[in-house]
């Protein structure tokens, strides 16, 4: 299993989605950033989280009053003190970084640059928090369908990676990947409660790296089951859906279909004496 999702992975790493554009940030760093912003790693938890890889442009003031535009990629949202805090990649420095919530003046499309929002609560509400004493609120946006996001959020971090390879994201690669929602919610009547609007602004925000990618994959291997069928269906539909065949995205479909298929059929030679039903 291992050297066959290690072939998937050395192609992937010829073909991965462009990092956010570099001309939309409007000024330089000049000075050395402010000492609660440093850390020696991103802290996340041990299991993926919505928060993890939401990527944005942010304007961003430091405690010192330094006004500076960032690249980031979150990985997780802290709570600490009483306020949030964005457990953050930053393009900029090339490092993680803390930021906190309430000193993000706007956020940005990380392609376009379009203004997305100026309340970060807002923007970011719903993602998980590490636990805190003083907040006992009810879950909201992904928060508020844990069985859903569990069973999904490998398909959905995998393919919103191939969809992003050719530099773009169309709406309709979003509505494909909602189709995998839809499919794998429903499959073996498990009949799990979602909200498409709220999954489908989740899907939009996602800008997974190499890494959550090769975790993402190894997890649906690991899921099997109908899931595989899902996966297949889905991949098929996010190459299609722009109507144009990139040359990134129809590697990684190959490899990935034809790879996972040979991992489904071993899996089942294991533990079946009848064939494989293809």
């Amino acid at each position: 299993m291992m050297t066959a999702i290690l072939q998937i992975l050395d192609v992937v790493k010829e073909a991965k989605p462009p990092e956010p554009n570099p001309e939309l940030i409007t000024a330089a760093l000049d000075l050395e950033d402010d000492s609660g912003m440093l850390v020696q790693e991103l802290n996340m938890s041990a299991v993926l989280t919505p928060a993890e890889d939401i990527t944005a442009i942010i304007d961003y003031e430091d405690a010192r009053g330094q006004e500076t535009c960032r690249r980031i990629r979150v990985k997780s949202i802290t709570e600490r003190n009483g306020s949030s805090y964005l457990n953050a990649y930053c393009f900029e420095r090339k490092a993680p970084r803390m930021f906190a919530i309430e000193s993000i003046a706007a956020i940005y499309s990380p392609q376009t640059g379009e203004l997305l929002d100026t309340d970060p609560h807002v923007y970011f509400e719903g993602l998980p928090r590490k636990p805190s004493k003083q907040r006992k609120s009810k879950p909201t946006g992904m928060s508020a369908f844990p069985k859903a996001y569990s069973r999904c959020y490998a398909g959905i971090k995998v393919l919103v990676y191939i969809a992003r390879c050719d530099g773009q994201f169309h709406h309709m690669e979003v509505n494909a990947i909602m189709s995998y929602v839809r499919r794998t919610c429903n499959a073996g009547h498990r009949n799990l409660k979602y909200d498409k609007g709220v999954f489908s602004e989740y899907i939009q925000k996602q800008c997974p790296d190499y890494d959550s990618f090769e975790r993402s994959l190894k997890t649906i291997y690991a899921q099997g089951g109908s899931g595989f069928a899902a996966f297949y269906d889905g991949i098929r539909d996010v190459i299609d859906a722009d109507g144009r065949l990139a040359e990134e995205e129809v590697t990684i479909h190959i490899e990935l279909t034809r790879l996972l298929k040979k991992l489904e059929i071993e899996k089942w030679d294991k533990y079946h004496d009848e064939p494989y039903p293809y």
